[in-house]
């Protein structure tokens, strides 16, 4: 007979309101594995998505990659539906996640690396939300380029200092992909992410002729080679039955 698991108030997830013991057990109820897991990592849909964006490379400078993330190409992205109405149609219950990585900004969350070397741009924590930062220029690049004109750069005012304007950045990025693309999908700027979205319902009908196109959401992301300091606990702190 095998041995009982022990038990303790502290494993209880007052969210869901059961015990963590008992979570696995749920998901595999309710969440049919062949929907699930390194087998379903949808390296087809993944290729295709590749294929989609091919174009913007043609826009963006030779040192952006594109890499899809997300629970979708992990294989735990939800199936689609089918919504019975009196012309039954397919709803997308999750999307492709992408980003857009611009290798040219490549930073550190510092200013100075372990060998002294001066960063062009750094990620400024100072005076932000827990988990945001400012992407700022080092003082070398400010005084030596002209940025005043430049509608991607965003002055501090006070502080004397420059930073990468995301959001102008993310709608010239939308406004590319709007205009030079013509594959019917609607391109559109959602917070700090452009969304890509099939306008016309998937209808049965549809479908017999028509592949799926799943929505897609893209973001604008800078690789940063060090760890933000502010997510140090993370890395530390304890783990409850090896839940990250």
């Amino acid at each position: 007979m095998e041995k009982s698991v022990s038990y303790s108030t502290k494993d209880w997830d007052d969210v869901p309101d059961v015990p963590l013991l008992h979570v696995s057990y749920l998901i595999h109820i309710l969440l049919p594995r062949r929907h699930f897991g390194h087998d379903r990592l949808l390296i087809k849909k993944t290729q295709k998505i590749l294929e989609r964006l091919s174009y913007v490379k043609e826009f963006i400078p030779d040192k952006l990659h594109i890499v899809p993330v997300g629970s979708k190409l992990e294989g735990c992205g939800i199936p689609v539906a089918v919504r019975l109405t009196d012309e039954p149609y397919i709803e997308y219950m999750s999307d492709f996640d992408v980003m857009l990585v611009r290798d040219e900004f490549s930073t550190l969350t510092k200013e100075f690396e372990k060998d002294g070397t001066k960063m062009s741009v750094f990620i400024e924590t100072a005076q932000t939300h827990p988990g945001y930062g400012r992407v700022r220029f080092a003082s070398t690049v400010k005084h030596g380029t002209n940025m005043t004109n430049n509608t991607l750069i965003h002055h501090g005012g006070q502080s004397d200092e420059y930073y990468l304007n995301f959001s102008a950045i993310m709608r010239e990025q939308a406004d590319m992909m709007a205009t030079h693309t013509n594959d019917g999908l609607n391109y559109n700027q959602h917070g700090p992410a452009i969304t890509a979205d099939d306008p016309v319902p998937m209808t049965l009908e549809r479908l017999k002729t028509t592949k799926l196109i799943y929505p897609l959401d893209c973001i604008f992301a800078i690789p940063c080679n060090s760890w933000p300091e502010c997510a140090i606990p993370w890395i530390k702190r304890k783990r409850t039955n090896d839940w990250l």
